[in-house]
């Protein structure tokens, strides 16, 4: 039985307890949540930096969320890049591993805490977690400027913000076109960058919008520190809280070159071929081993190139890639020049007349698709390759335009090549 005299202690225990709030637990505290940004690196897949969102709890293991992840050891990871069809999922680590990773390959990390509403912080993490525990639900097919590491953070913390990245854009301009973005991160790699201008059509040649140049990891860090959140108080805050640089590179700046010298490059190439098809246009005379050369280089350089372009372009699911007007102007069938190139090195000249009507044909096709740019021909980022091309073919056409004129080449003999006939 209870003692009546303790009746009174008791209630007063009961209302005591009950008043006192209850420390809440790790699980019910709103979580930190920080968008954490990876400079560039010297490999290939690091030119443009990289991003990842990390959700911490007292007492809990922390979780960085990466979309960037796949299997970097398949063989076939860059065709797959080049034809759209590279999968990518939601990985996770922790932070600590995360850090010892990207210090290994010097590359910088920038912390950027996330001040989000308690319930909005709750259901970022929990969107995550689910995600990250699905693989199949969070696989989807790379692509380099519309969904990447940086757009899937990017749409997830603009539904937890309530749309905050969605309104710092609706107030920036249009940026650069998607190909002078990829320029830029291959800067200091040449022949990249002619594979860049070969390779994309003009679908590249759009301005991208302030919310898709999203994709780049520096750019959406750059909305973040502006963008602004509605609290269900009705209090506006800033989005971005304390920042802290867990490591800055050491080396040199990455991609720290000029992007457009190999254009100035390209032009002087279609300058030189200019001049030398108009000193061998005035010069005369039949075509030698070296023309022979000539024939040789141009159709193993036009038509591999060529392959290459209609392979990717054939195999791609992207529209940048696909849509690309450098399959109006370079052909595969620029190929077969090397047998009259190894012919003409063997002193035989007996395919030349071929060869000439198939540089008008070249040059002709050539000059249209020239002409259909000119109206835009200011915009038209593939114009040097198209007249590098052009001037090249002019190069084997004045190579060429005298032999028909030489009586071997139409198969008959001068008089003084006649059987048992001497010149006087």
């Amino acid at each position: 039985m209870t003692d009546p005299g303790r009746a009174p202690s008791l209630l007063a225990l009961v209302l005591v307890l009950t008043l006192v709030p209850v420390p809440a637990s790790a699980e019910d505290a709103p979580p930190t949540v920080e968008l954490w940004t990876i400079g560039t690196g010297e490999d290939l897949y690091a030119r443009f930096g990289h991003t990842a969102i990390r959700v911490a709890r007292p007492g809990w293991t922390d979780r960085v969320y990466n979309y960037g992840t796949t299997d970097f050891s398949r063989p076939d990871l860059v065709t797959s890049f080049m034809t759209g069809e590279a999968e990518f999922w939601l990985g996770v680590s922790t932070g600590d591993r995360s850090e010892r990773i990207y210090r290994k390959v010097d590359r910088s990390i920038v912390v950027d805490e996330l001040l989000l509403p308690p319930g909005a912080a709750h259901e970022l993490a929990r969107a995550l977690h689910a995600e990250a525990d699905d693989r199949e639900a969070s696989t989807y097919q790379y692509h380099h400027f519309l969904d990447n590491c940086a757009t899937r953070a990017r749409d997830r913390i603009d539904v937890a913000s309530g749309g905050a990245l969605r309104a710092v854009a609706d107030r920036w301009q249009a940026g650069p076109t998607f190909r002078d973005l990829a320029r830029a991160g291959f800067a200091d790699m040449p022949w990249l960058l002619v594979g860049v201008d070969l390779l994309l059509g003009r679908p590249a040649d759009r301005q991208a919008d302030p919310w898709e140049e999203m994709f780049l990891p520096a750019t959406l860090q750059r909305a973040v520190l502006e963008a602004e959140v509605v609290w269900p108080d009705g209090a506006t805050r800033p989005l971005a809280g304390a920042q802290r640089v867990l490591y800055e590179r050491e080396g040199p700046p990455v991609a720290d070159a000029d992007p457009g010298l190999p254009v100035r490059m390209t032009w002087l190439v279609a300058a030189a071929l200019a001049l030398l098809a108009l000193a061998r246009g005035l010069a005369g005379g039949r075509p030698r081993r070296i023309e022979g050369l000539l024939l040789l280089v141009a159709g193993l350089l036009g038509g591999l190139v060529a392959v290459a372009v209609d392979v990717v372009a054939w195999m791609s699911i992207q529209h940048e890639v696909r849509a690309n007007e450098t399959l109006l102007w370079a052909w595969p069938l620029d190929l077969w020049l090397v047998v009259p190139g190894v012919a003409l090195l063997l002193r035989r000249r007996g395919m030349l007349r071929w060869v000439k009507w198939y540089a008008v044909v070249r040059g002709g096709a050539l000059a249209l698709a020239l002409a259909a740019h000119l109206p835009g021909w200011l915009i038209q980022p593939q114009l040097h390759l198209m007249v590098a091309w052009l001037a090249g073919w002019g190069l084997v056409w004045a190579t060429l335009m005298h032999d028909s004129a030489s009586p071997r080449s139409t198969g008959l003999a001068s008089p003084a090549e006649e059987p048992g006939r001497r010149t006087p």
